[in-house]
């Protein structure tokens, strides 16, 4: 959409507080509900300010544009248990199958520690060690650093990733003969129809089976549900569960989920909502208009960092502290640590921490350095508070489960898998951006310089096609020059390097649009990427912010329109359409010159 202009009167911090204070008093809980959207946190302060708010009425709905929690919650609803976080453990595995998913780049979370255990798991000090390495298969749409660093890899789109488990899962269960031959001849029918290479995923289970006890499968946070049953039923197949794998469980997650908020909104049920953190409006599911959402809603409130597109569609901007300027707490990922966030400094602006903010709205009348004490007592057994801020964690134990699932369930899931797609009806898959992430660091300029460790891109981001797909373009649309032409260099018909296409860092690129089913669409120029699966194009999330700083305005196309109502990063039935534009990229190398 359009930039519009944020205007108004600017307020002191004693008319915020005044104003938040009378969100939940009868006048105003006469016009409608209070809801509150918000990025999720690991903190458990921020957790109990919340449930407090929820025993008063609060809607309380958090949303991620890119969500690490889906396959915890599938996992929880396909075990009838809490959610279960998956925690890898590489530094067992000595036969890793990772299905679509990234563990080495910065798409999945805990990827640091996934990046210690896994390479330490390959180096060869002499020759003994070479049969002591393990061995990586992947899969994917997008060429990842996982997969450039795999010993195997299979190129394959992204929508075929349940038939491809499907297919896995038939031939480990068949050799492990863990379940009877209707479900496996069940699992290789759905595969069948995907026409995947059988050889690749029989030799892949049979290496996974030789290691059972020491193997892993992995599966993308963006996958569908069924894709990380599959997955745990394969580690359980493989006696993977509780070895080279475990599953945290997590609380009850008692949050409602954006699409019942936008149905509460729609149908004038709220009259207060409050944006906290995140940027919904930018980043949220492409089909909402939040200009129109708002209208319908008596005070919205935003609570962030800085003045952006959620702001612009806000009565009000409450400036939130930077997290070196604010008491806080949080979790690490595994679950394993209570942690402290401490403030170094006052805070240089009229802002509000977090919980402050919170905790005005929830009446508690406690400051938020109270608060992360309060909760440092209830999880502590009596160490000091002085001693948890020196030392920077508090360990925790951590709830482990590995529920039994019935493999005879897995003749039970759907048949009605997506078809492979084609040039006339091509697949995206929405990533997030290695410059911006989700669009919260589009305004930052040293992220921008730092080129794609992939595409080598930089400054900007594009729409990545495989060479496969290029050459199809070209023919059906002439004048395209995506792909760099032969040269007198070359005179095999390899390709060569060409200055039409890339001369000194710029690359001249083609802009296209992209069309879903439903008429939303985007544009952006194309970038020829070798290593993608042949029908699959790779859009990014974060850029083309339209409010934000100087630097990151404007810059690089938006992928969200693409996102789908139920937050699905793939997208199927993908139409591209060529215009008469085309864009300088600033690319530091070219493919070709290796």
């Amino acid at each position: 959409g359009e930039k519009k202009t944020t205007s108004g009167k600017t307020t002191t911090k004693t008319e915020v507080v005044s104003t938040l204070e009378g969100v939940l008093t009868p006048d105003r809980l006469a016009k409608g509900k209070v809801a509150v959207l918000a990025e999720s946190s690991s903190s458990p302060s921020r957790a109990k300010l919340a449930s407090k708010l929820g025993e008063k009425g609060v809607i309380w709905t958090e949303y991620d544009p890119i969500d690490a929690s889906s396959a915890s919650k599938a996992l929880g609803r396909a075990l009838s248990t809490n959610p279960l976080r998956s925690l890898p453990s590489l530094k067992k595995a000595k036969r890793i199958l990772s299905i679509d998913c990234d563990f080495l780049g910065i798409r999945e979370p805990d990827h640091l520690r996934l990046t210690r255990e896994f390479t330490k798991g390959r180096k060869v000090l002499s020759a003994a060690d070479t049969k002591k390495m393990n061995r990586l298969y992947s899969v994917e749409s997008d060429l990842t650093l996982t997969g450039a660093a795999a010993d195997h890899r299979l190129r394959l789109s992204s929508s075929q990733m349940v038939a491809f488990a499907s297919a896995i899962a038939a031939e480990v269960l068949s050799l492990t003969e863990k379940t009877n031959s209707t479900v496996i001849e069940k699992l290789k029918e759905r595969a069948t129809k995907a026409g995947l290479n059988s050889s690749w995923c029989k030799e892949a289970a049979i290496d996974l089976v030789a290691h059972k006890g020491e193997s892993l499968v992995v599966a993308g946070n963006h996958l569908p549900e069924e894709a990380h049953v599959l997955t745990y039923a394969i580690n359980q197949a493989l006696g993977a569960n509780g070895k080279t794998v475990k599953y945290a469980e997590l609380p009850a997650d008692e949050s409602s989920d954006i699409s019942k908020l936008v149905k509460a909104i729609e149908a004038g049920e709220i009259a207060t909502l409050i944006f906290i953190g995140g940027n919904p409006a930018f980043s949220g599911p492409g089909n909402l208009d939040w200009v129109a959402l708002t209208k319908k809603v008596d005070l919205t409130i935003r609570f962030g960092s800085s003045i952006d597109e959620t702001s612009e569609v806000s009565n009000m901007h409450v400036g939130a502290s930077h997290y070196l300027e604010s008491w806080g707490d949080g979790t690490t990922w595994d679950l394993s640590a209570h942690l402290p966030v401490q403030p170094l400094i006052e805070p240089l602006f009229a802002t509000f921490s977090e919980l402050d903010f919170l905790s005005i709205l929830a009446s508690e009348e406690k400051s938020s350095h109270s608060l992360v004490q309060e909760t440092f007592k209830e999880l502590s057994d009596g160490s000091s508070f002085d001693d948890f801020l020196r030392i920077g964690l508090l360990p925790r134990k951590v709830s482990f489960a590995s529920p039994v699932y019935d493999f005879d369930k897995l003749a039970d899931l759907k048949d009605d898998l997506p078809t492979a797609p084609t040039v006339d009806s091509l697949e995206v898959l929405l990533v997030p951006d290695f410059h911006a992430w989700d669009g919260r660091y589009a305004n930052n300029g040293w992220m921008l310089e730092c080129p794609d460790p992939i595409s080598k891109l930089t400054w900007d981001n594009a729409i990545l096609v495989s060479p496969v797909l290029a050459a199809e373009l070209e023919k059906k649309h002439k004048g395209l020059n995506l792909l760099p032409k032969p040269t007198m260099l070359n005179n095999n018909g390899e390709v060569a390097p060409d200055t039409a296409v890339f001369a000194l860092g710029k690359q001249d690129s083609p802009v296209v649009k992209l069309t879903l089913g439903d008429g939303s669409s985007i544009e952006g120029p194309l970038h020829v990427q070798p290593g993608l699966a042949d029908y699959s194009l790779i859009a990014t999330l974060g850029m083309g912010r339209r409010t934000v700083g100087r630097v990151g305005e404007g810059t690089g196309y938006d992928g969200y329109a693409l996102i789908g109502s139920d937050s699905s990063r793939i997208a199927s039935g993908v139409k591209l359409s060529t215009t008469k534009s085309r864009r300088i990229l600033a690319n530091v190398q070219e493919h070709w010159s290796m």
